[in-house]
């Protein structure tokens, strides 16, 4: 797929005459042209182009709507990106989470490790089997949901 630059679409539409555009259509000589209504410094319109043959009309409406479409399909686009970064993190985290829960006793060894402490293979045969392993494995998931819901 094709990565669209953002910043340069916008600062190239940012470069263009601001004032709204329009499309005008002349039945009688069958040619459409494109204004910049009020762009002039006396609020008269700018003449911007004249379209004629086939299809002049709907190209004239395009061009002049494209004035407006092109900003906001900027910033839509700009959104859908950092949505997508955001899912993409909270994808992570509750991968690692996920992992911690599958694998309660290397989450356990890991952050006693990051501690600086080792748990030895008693230690952990008693924690798995006293039942507080699950307390523990539990407090994790409700954490993990909060933050979740705090996020959204």
């Amino acid at each position: 797929m094709t990565t669209l630059n953002t910043k340069a679409i916008r600062e190239r539409a940012e470069k263009a005459t601001r004032a709204p555009w329009t499309a005008d259509h002349d039945e009688v000589d069958n040619f459409s042209d494109v204004e910049a209504t009020g762009a002039c410094s006396d609020g008269a319109s700018l003449h911007l182009m004249d379209l004629c043959g086939a299809n002049h009309e709907v190209n004239s409406k395009f061009i002049a709507d494209a004035r407006s479409d092109v900003p906001a399909l900027c910033d839509a686009l700009d959104e859908s990106r950092a949505e997508a970064a955001q899912l993409r993190q909270e994808r992570e985290m509750l991968n690692l989470l996920l992992a911690d829960v599958l694998d309660p006793v290397g989450r356990l060894r890991r952050d006693a490790e990051a501690n600086g402490a080792q748990l030895n293979g008693l230690a952990v045969v008693s924690m798995e089997r006293s039942g507080s392993m699950l307390g523990i494995v539990q407090g994790w998931v409700r954490a993990a949901l909060a933050a979740t819901e705090t996020k959204t």
